[in-house]
């Protein structure tokens, strides 16, 4: 899966669009564990949700302390850590004031991994697009989905925290 790219140069395609709208392709680094910064444009992949930072010490294996965010934003580290990805602009309201992407390198969807690993969410309110991914992911009982870990999904926690429901 994983195959080594020469080049690391960032290029920004759709001349004339506004600059949420273009498509990216370099390296990428991780802001948080759903949203990515490519050169100067940070952004948020489509379609799922990850643990928030402030959630990091509200998941529990057993009575101790898990680490939901730290372990979602490792696995997107690592998933990153591959080489250039390539991103693309999703049409859809910016809930946080970032545009969203979907992104992939080496034939892989960077969100699906993110979601087959266990350490993200199909973002339903947003789309079905990794419905199946998830169900795959919990009958695996990948990352979160392991017996014994007790979490709340992003959403549930922005709504306890009085904040908007959307990644």
């Amino acid at each position: 899966m994983v195959r080594v790219f020469i080049g690391m140069i960032v290029m920004v395609v759709g001349v004339g669009l506004p600059a949420a709208a273009q498509d990216l392709a370099g390296m990428a680094t991780a802001v948080n564990a759903d949203h990515i910064t490519i050169g100067e444009t940070t952004f948020a992949l489509y379609g799922i949700d990850a643990p928030e930072p402030d959630q990091a010490n509200a998941c529990f294996a057993g009575r101790r302390y898990y680490g939901c965010y730290d372990n979602a934003l490792r696995q997107l580290e690592i998933l990153l850590s591959f080489g250039p990805i390539e991103c693309n602009y999703v049409e859809s309201p910016a809930l946080l004031g970032v545009p969203y992407m979907t992104c992939g390198a080496f034939g892989e969807d960077i969100a699906e991994e993110m979601v087959l690993s266990g350490f993200a969410f199909a973002f339903r309110e947003q789309s079905d697009m990794y419905v199946e991914a998830e169900a795959i992911a919990e009958a695996a009982r990948a990352g979160l989905w392991q017996p014994g870990i007790r979490f709340d999904r992003p959403w549930d926690w922005r709504v306890m925290m009085g904040r908007p429901i959307g990644p």
